[in-house]
């Protein structure tokens, strides 16, 4: 899946044109960044494998209020 990243304070949201996943932020359990290999590892609590996020440039993150 390729597109857009939201996380708010309730959810963490994957956009790709139609398709929309959101996973509840309360359910994070824990998050892994190995910035030198560009990924991001979050785990859940209803899900056996994390949810692996790989960003070429993980520096290119930004935050918006």
């Amino acid at each position: 899946m390729e597109g857009i990243i939201r996380i708010s304070s309730r959810l963490i949201g994957f956009h790709e044109g139609h398709n929309i996943r959101t996973y509840p932020i309360r359910q994070v359990e824990n998050v892994h960044l190995s910035p030198g290999g560009g990924v991001v590892e979050v785990y859940l609590q209803h899900l056996k494998q994390p949810l692996v996020i790989i960003w070429p440039d993980l520096f290119e993150c930004q935050a918006a209020s």
